[in-house]
């Protein structure tokens, strides 16, 4: 595995290929965190969509 990946690094196609899978492993970890992530931003998002929903809902329309 080592070496396919140093193999994958000399080449240029290669080192794309291996910076595009880096970029999307950080977005996975990134994306695990915050879903599985106790408060922080989950909390946070969690919250913010409460408040909205509650005001939303305190809405009166006039019927016409």
């Amino acid at each position: 595995m080592k070496d396919f990946l140093l193999k994958l690094w000399k080449n240029e196609e290669g080192a794309e290929t291996v910076e595009y899978i880096v970029i999307v492993a950080v977005l996975l970890i990134v994306a695990g965190a915050v879903y599985f992530g106790t408060g922080g931003l989950q909390g946070g998002l969690t919250t913010a969509l409460g408040q909205i929903t509650t005001f939303l809902g305190s809405i009166s329309i006039p019927a016409p």
